[in-house]
């Protein structure tokens, strides 16, 4: 074998080693191309486990009846020429409403009512919403009106064909259902209440207005302090600061912040925020600026690399011009790298809008059935509400927090757009 090497041409042996070194690109080609297609395989999987799911929670079901608010059921037989607000506040409308089902059901015999529990076909909502229903018009006793009644979550998620819905219910019940949906009775329609409602403990009720509101002031208070303070510490460690060991002690630890676990930030914020400085707990401007702990790190490192490749001459013919220092960092280091700065916002963003530990530290983990108000209203946030609808055992919540993440893909996609189109905007060609 020695001997064969020994014996080929220059040429020859050129012409092996480029063939070796041809062979090795393609391998790395090939490699790169099974690399970039497994990741974009798992994102579509990611995607579509998540579609999924979480579709059907845009649309859900009612049931079309006729109700009669009759004064015998509502008022156990006390029957009187009128009746005060308080009287009709305290009747019996859950009793309304398993005769309307139950007349819906009497016109097949099959059906063996007495096996069919009619109180879990309709959301405890209804009982509300035909009071009021009353009390806005009272002249409708012993009238008969068509209402829309939302089903329950168990019903509606077994129209929708949720695996293992169907154990929930009986042979009867399923009969019942089915009898329903044929006659035409059951009808579906766009799920408003899932965008207009906060959280709540029947599945067919809860909604993600409590966790986008508590999202949006958390994640934009974080957006202002964190760009504020990231780019003046930024112009300070590049124009102004002396470069001695404080200084470079300093730059080291804001690049070690960058690989601190999550929850290190949330026990920081809960300990010094929340205790010594009494910020409210839950809210969103505690965890605003236990999140922008997050991001400073890394704002501060794209934002000085992004003011170090400024051209020198730039700074130079301003100074020359007579600029002060001052003007030459407003009018032109800051403009120039600025869209380098908001690729470290981007980034940023992206890492801390999905953050679930520092919030979960902070109390943001608690069931709260309204929206915030403001800054200082206590509420949850989008992650910590897919965590919290993920850990419950009804089929209901599953399908909630799946459409929530859709919800917060979208959020994120739009937040990243704002800043790309703002950064490409200010983008400087020389």
């Amino acid at each position: 074998m020695f001997e064969d090497k020994k014996n080929l041409t220059k040429e020859e042996r050129s012409k092996k080693k480029l063939y070796r070194r041809h062979l090795f690109e393609k391998f790395f080609k090939l490699f790169g191309v099974l690399s970039i297609s497994f990741a974009l395989i798992m994102l579509v999987a990611l995607l579509f486990s998540i579609f999924s799911k979480g579709y059907t929670a845009f649309y859900t079901h009612y049931l079309s009846v006729e109700v009669n608010f009759s004064k015998e059921v509502l008022f156990d037989g006390d029957i009187k020429d009128s009746y005060t607000n308080d009287e009709i506040k305290n009747a019996w409308f859950d009793n309304l409403i398993v005769e309307a089902v139950k007349n819906s059901l009497k016109k097949n015999s099959n059906l063996d009512l007495d096996s069919v529990d009619l109180n879990s076909f309709i959301s405890t909502i209804e009982v509300a919403n035909l009071r009021n229903m009353l009390l806005d018009n009272p002249s409708l006793l012993n009238q008969t009106v068509q209402v829309d009644l939302l089903l329950s979550s168990n019903i509606d998620m077994f129209l929708k064909s949720y695996i293992g819905s169907g154990s929930l219910l009986n042979d009867e019940e399923i009969g019942a259902i089915k009898f329903l949906q044929k006659s035409g009775a059951i009808n579906s329609r766009f799920n408003t209440a899932f965008f207009t409602n906060s959280d709540s403990r029947y599945p067919e009720l809860a909604g993600v207005k409590g966790a986008f509101l508590g999202s949006l002031y958390t994640v934009v208070l974080t957006i202002i302090f964190s760009v504020i303070i990231s780019i003046g510490a930024a112009v300070y460690l590049q124009e102004f600061a002396p470069k001695n060991r404080f200084v470079r002690f300093i730059e080291v630890n804001i690049n070690n912040l960058a690989a601190v676990p999550s929850i290190v930030f949330g026990l920081l914020g809960l300990i010094v925020f929340q205790q010594f400085f009494g910020v409210p707990r839950s809210t969103p401007l505690l965890g605003s600026f236990i999140l922008t702990l997050m991001a400073l790190p890394t704002i501060i490192i794209a934002s000085r690399l992004a003011m170090s490749s400024v051209p020198f001459n730039i700074k130079e013919a301003a100074y020359g011009m007579g600029s002060s220092k001052l003007q030459v960092i407003t009018h032109h280091l800051l403009p120039i790298s600025m869209p380098g700065i908001l690729t470290g916002v981007i980034l940023s963003i992206s890492r801390i809008i999905g953050e679930t530990a520092p919030v979960l530290m902070i109390g943001m983990v608690a069931f709260i059935s309204t929206a915030p108000t403001g800054i200082l209203s206590s509420s949850v946030v989008f992650p910590v509400q897919i965590l919290l609808w993920s850990n419950s055992p009804e089929a209901g919540f599953i399908e909630k927090a799946s459409a929530a993440s859709m919800l917060l893909l979208i959020f994120l996609m739009f937040i990243n757009w704002i800043s790309i189109y703002l950064r490409n905007k200010l983008e400087v060609k020389f």
